[in-house]
C-alpha cells in the first residue's frame, strides 16, 4: 500500500511546498528586499525546457528516457512512411525525390527504390519480404524485389497513392487520393474498387481483425470498417480533418492518430509541415493534392452519420487526437492533443506511444484518465513514424532533418534537461539553487546555471558554471544579469535513474528607483470623501484622516503600486486644496512619500507632510500666505530595502495660487440723472484675477455685470453699472469674488438730490 501511495504523496508534498512558494514569491513581489523564488515543479513546468534523454511524467517527475541509438542521417529534409521486413531491414519513404532508402541492419542506407514520380508516401513489405512503393503524384504501386528488380504491380487512374497494406496471403490494399477509393489486389491477380468514400483521399489502412480493413479519410476525418463482405460502418466520425495513422493490437483494439491540416491549396498535415535545414532543402508537398471529393456513381453508402460513436471530450479546436475503438465498437478518446500533431502511434502494454511533430517529441499516453509522459526528444523537428522493433525497442523515424533511431527498451544512461530562460526583468543577484528528488545508488544528479542580459542565449552569455552537486543548494555563481538558466544532467547506473521532482532558484532584483508622475491639483474648494469612511464626511487626504492603516493607508500596503485611489464623492471645502498623483516602483515596493511646498521667489522648500502612504494631500492653504506655490513630491521604497539601498524619486506639481484675501471694492462714481443711477466700480485684487461681479437692487435677485472692457482676466477691473432710480430706492448692492472665491461686497446708497 505504502508502495503505491508514495507518488501520490510526494506530488501533494511537492504541490503543497509550490503553493508555499508561490506565496513566498507573491511576499517577495511586494518587498524587494526579499528574494524572489523561482520554482519548477509541475510537468507543465518542465516541459517548457528543453529535453534531451530524460523522460517527464504527468505527475512533474524527471527520469532518463528511454536509451536512444542512431542508426543512420538519412541526409534529407523530409521523410513520409516507414516499413520493416522480416529480416531487420527497414524502409524509408524519404526526400522530395521519390526515393526509398533501405535500412540494413548495419545501419547502412541505400537506395532500394528511385520513382519516376516526385514523392513516394506509401510503402508495405510483402511476406516474402518484397517492397511495395506508392508514388505520387500519377501515381502507380511497384514492387522492388530483393535483387532490385522492379514490378509495377498496378497503374490506377487516381493521382495519389497515400497508404497500403498487405494480409498474409499476399493480397494488397492501396489507398488512393483525388478520388478516395481503396482497391484490392490479389497476388496475380486483378485490381478491384472495393470502397468509393465520401472524402477527398483515403490516408490509412489497416487489416480487421477475421478479415476486412480499416479506412481513413480526410476531409472529412472518419474511420470506417470494411467487413470482409464489403459493407462499410461508420465507426469514428471525428471533428479532425485527417486520419494519419491506424494500428490494431493483439487484443482487436484500433488505435487511431487524428489530427487537423491546414486549409485548403496548402500543405496537407500527412505530410510534414515545410521547414528550412540546414543546407536550404524544404520539406513541402504539391498544392495540388487539394481537391474535390469523388462523386463515382458506384460507391456503397456507409452507414448514417446519427450511428457514429463521438469521444466525449472532442475538442473542435484541437490539433489533434488518439482514439481507442474497441472491438464492440465503443470509442475512447485517448489523447487530446491541443498544442500537437499525432503523425504515427504503436499500443504497447504500458499506453500507447505517440510520435508527434512538436520538437520531435515521443510520448506515451496510459491510462483511463490520460496521463501523458515524454519519453524522449529527439534530434529532429518532428517524428514522422514507429514501429516495434525485436526486443522490445522501436524503430524510430525523423523528419527536418531526416533521421533514424533506434529507441530501446531500457533507460539510457545520461539525460540533460535545460530549463526555459528566466526573466527577472531587471539586473539581479543570484542567490542559492537546490532541487528535490531521490538520487539511487549509483547514479547522479548535477545542475549548472548561466546568465546574460539578452532574452536568446548567445556567445555573450556567461558558460555554464561549475557542476552543483548538493541538492540541498549551493550559491549560484553566475554573474548578475537580467536572465538567468539552468541545466540538469543526470546519470544512471544498472538500470536506476535519479528522479527530480523541483528545481528552486532564489535571486534578488535589483532596486528600482520610485517614479512619481501625474501630479493632478484640482480646483481651489474641491475635496473627496474619503472612501471606507466610519459614516461621517471625512476628507480623503487631510491630516485629520491621514494614514491610520484603515482606509486607503491598507490599500497601499496590499496594493504597493501606487496608482491613484479611487475618490469618494465630491464636494466643496473653502480654503482646501486637494492633490493627486501617481507613483510607480518596478520592484512593486511598498512606497511613502514626503510633500513639499515652495512659494514663488522663496530658495527651498518648506515640509508639509511626512511619511504618507496615500497617494493623496487635501491642504489648508489658509494657512499660509498669498502667492504662487509649487508642490514637491519625494517618493521613498525605504519601508522595502535597507537604508544603503533605498532611493527615491520626485516630482513637482504645476504652479497655483494661494488666495485667502478678498477683493477692495472702490466706488468711483454714483450720480443719479434723467430718472436714471449710475455708478462706477473699481475691484482690485492682488493675487487673482477677479471672477465675477453681481449687483442686487432689491436684496433678492443678483445681476451679472462685465467689466468696461468685455473680459475679466486681471486683478484690477472696473464695473459700469445702470439701473432705473425708480428701481433702486435703497440703492445698490455690489459684490465680487476673485478666482479662488474669495468674496467681498460694497453698498452704494442713492445720491441725494
Amino acid at each position: 500500500m505504502r508502495a503505491l501511495l508514495s507518488p501520490f504523496t510526494d506530488v501533494l508534498m511537492r504541490r503543497r511546498f509550490a503553493i508555499l512558494a508561490a506565496c513566498t514569491c507573491l511576499t517577495a513581489g511586494l518587498h524587494a528586499s526579499a528574494p524572489v523564488y523561482w520554482s519548477t515543479m509541475t510537468s507543465a513546468d518542465f516541459l517548457k525546457g528543453d529535453a534531451t534523454g530524460v523522460s517527464i511524467d504527468t505527475l512533474g517527475r524527471v527520469t532518463l528516457g528511454p536509451g536512444v541509438t542512431p542508426v543512420v542521417d538519412l541526409e534529407t529534409a523530409a521523410t513520409w512512411r516507414m516499413a520493416a521486413a522480416p529480416d531487420g531491414t527497414v524502409f524509408v519513404a524519404a526526400g522530395n525525390d521519390g526515393k526509398v532508402m533501405r535500412v540494413d541492419a548495419a545501419g547502412r542506407a541505400t537506395v532500394a527504390f528511385d520513382a519516376v514520380e516526385s514523392q513516394v508516401h506509401a510503402i508495405a513489405v510483402t511476406p516474402d519480404g518484397q517492397l511495395l512503393a506508392g508514388s505520387s503524384p500519377d501515381g502507380r504501386i511497384v514492387r522492388v524485389a530483393r535483387d532490385g528488380a522492379t514490378t509495377t504491380v498496378f497503374d490506377p487512374a487516381e493521382r495519389y497513392i497515400w497508404a497500403l497494406a498487405v494480409d498474409a496471403d499476399g493480397t494488397v490494399f492501396a489507398a488512393t487520393g483525388d478520388k478516395a477509393v481503396v482497391y484490392r489486389i490479389p497476388p496475380g491477380g486483378d485490381a478491384r474498387v472495393i470502397y468509393t468514400a465520401k472524402a477527398t483521399h483515403v490516408t490509412a489502412l489497416a487489416l480487421a481483425p477475421g478479415g476486412g480493413v480499416f479506412i481513413g479519410t480526410d476531409t472529412p476525418g472518419q474511420v470506417i470498417r470494411l467487413s470482409r463482405d464489403g459493407n462499410p460502418f461508420i465507426l469514428l466520425d471525428s471533428p479532425h480533418r485527417e486520419i494519419r495513422a491506424l494500428r490494431v493490437d493483439a487484443s482487436g483494439t484500433l488505435f487511431v492518430a487524428a489530427m487537423s491540416a491546414k486549409g485548403a491549396g496548402e500543405a496537407r498535415a500527412a505530410d510534414p509541415p515545410p521547414a528550412s535545414t540546414a543546407g536550404g532543402a524544404v520539406a513541402a508537398f504539391s498544392t495540388e493534392i487539394t481537391v474535390t471529393a469523388s462523386g463515382d456513381a458506384t460507391a456503397t453508402t456507409p452507414t448514417p452519420a446519427a450511428t457514429v460513436t463521438r469521444g466525449t471530450t472532442d475538442k473542435r479546436d484541437a490539433k489533434g487526437a488518439v482514439y481507442r475503438i474497441a472491438a464492440d465498437g465503443t470509442v475512447d478518446v485517448v489523447w487530446d492533443a491541443a498544442d500537437d500533431l499525432p503523425y504515427d502511434i504503436v499500443p504497447t502494454p504500458e499506453g500507447v506511444v505517440v510520435a508527434t511533430a512538436a520538437k520531435g517529441r515521443l510520448v506515451r499516453v496510459a491510462g483511463e484518465a490520460p496521463r501523458v509522459t515524454l519519453l524522449t526528444r529527439l534530434d529532429a523537428q518532428q517524428i514522422t513514424g514507429i514501429l516495434p522493433a525485436r526486443g522490445g525497442d522501436w524503430w524510430v523515424l525523423g523528419a527536418n532533418p531526416g533521421k533514424l533511431w533506434k529507441v530501446g527498451a531500457t533507460a539510457a544512461t545520461t539525460g540533460q534537461l535545460m530549463s526555459d530562460v528566466r526573466d527577472a526583468t531587471v539586473q539581479s543577484t543570484w542567490g542559492t539553487v537546490r532541487w528535490s528528488g531521490t538520487t539511487p545508488s549509483g547514479t547522479s544528479v548535477a545542475l549548472s546555471t548561466r546568465s546574460g542580459n539578452t532574452a536568446t542565449p548567445d556567445e555573450t552569455w556567461s558558460p555554464w558554471s561549475a557542476a552543483i552537486r548538493n541538492p540541498a543548494g549551493e550559491t549560484i555563481t553566475s554573474p548578475k544579469a537580467r536572465y538567468i538558466q539552468w541545466r540538469l544532467d543526470l546519470t544512471g547506473a544498472g538500470g536506476a535513474s535519479p528522479s527530480i521532482t523541483g528545481v528552486t532558484l532564489a535571486y534578488l532584483p535589483r532596486n528600482a528607483r520610485p517614479i512619481v508622475s501625474a501630479i493632478t491639483v484640482h480646483p481651489p474648494g474641491i475635496v473627496f470623501q474619503r472612501p471606507y469612511s466610519t459614516g461621517e464626511f471625512e476628507i480623503a487626504g487631510f491630516e485629520s484622516g491621514a494614514s491610520d492603516g484603515k482606509t486607503l493607508a491598507s490599500l497601499a500596503a496590499v496594493a504597493p503600486a501606487q496608482t491613484q485611489p479611487a475618490l469618494g464623492r465630491k464636494t466643496y471645502q473653502r480654503g482646501l486644496r486637494t492633490f493627486q498623483w501617481k507613483a510607480d516602483d518596478e520592484a512593486s515596493d511598498r512606497v511613502r512619500f514626503d510633500v513639499f511646498y515652495r512659494r514663488e521667489g522663496d530658495a527651498g522648500w518648506t515640509p508639509l507632510r511626512r511619511e504618507m502612504w496615500d497617494p493623496l494631500l487635501a491642504w489648508d492653504t489658509s494657512s499660509v500666505a498669498d502667492g504662487t506655490y509649487t508642490l514637491r513630491v519625494v517618493a521613498s521604497d525605504g519601508a522595502s530595502n535597507p537604508a544603503a539601498t533605498a532611493l527615491t524619486g520626485e516630482a513637482e506639481s504645476s504652479a497655483f495660487d494661494v488666495d485667502n484675501t478678498p477683493p477692495s471694492l472702490q466706488v468711483e462714481r454714483a450720480a443719479v440723472a434723467d430718472g436714471r443711477l449710475r455708478a462706477t466700480v473699481r475691484v482690485r485684487d492682488a493675487q487673482s484675477p477677479v471672477e465675477r461681479v453681481e449687483y442686487s437692487v432689491d436684496a433678492m435677485r443678483w445681476t451679472v455685470v462685465f467689466p468696461t472692457d468685455g473680459v475679466a482676466d486681471s486683478g484690477n477691473e472696473t464695473y459700469d453699472i445702470e439701473v432705473a432710480a425708480a428701481d433702486a430706492p435703497n440703492g445698490l448692492r455690489v459684490r465680487a469674488a476673485d478666482a479662488l472665491d474669495n468674496p467681498a461686497s460694497v453698498t452704494i446708497a442713492l445720491p441725494k438730490r
